[in-house]
């Protein structure tokens, strides 16, 4: 019985380890971000405070090192619409494949 069950399921190709890993780094790519988003918050927010006591130059430095980060959030913003991108044009070239595929079965 488990014989006929493997027979039954298709082996994995390199199309759905393609999209698979592609889908792990969507994932990765969005905590990164967001890990990325929360830091530069946080360096905001020790800004205004330095700001408030009248520590001017650290207030300063935090907001660079803020600017760093959110320049970082952003090209790993611009790799996730690429990867999306990829990812949405693999799923579709595989339906594609399948229909021709059905198509020459009928």
């Amino acid at each position: 019985a488990a014989a006929t069950a493997n027979k039954s399921t298709s082996p994995l190709n390199d199309v759905d380890i393609a999209i698979f890993r592609l889908r792990s780094t969507v994932s990765t790519l969005e905590r990164r971000i967001e890990h990325l988003s929360d830091q530069a918050n946080a360096v905001q927010g020790r800004a205004l405070k330095a700001k408030k006591q009248g520590r001017t130059l650290l207030a300063v430095t935090y907001l660079k090192r803020r600017n760093l980060l959110q320049a970082e959030a952003d090209k790993a913003s611009s790799m996730l619409l690429n990867v999306e991108n990829s990812l949405q044009s693999l799923e579709q070239a595989k339906a594609d494949a399948e229909v021709v595929k059905a198509y020459k079965l009928a």
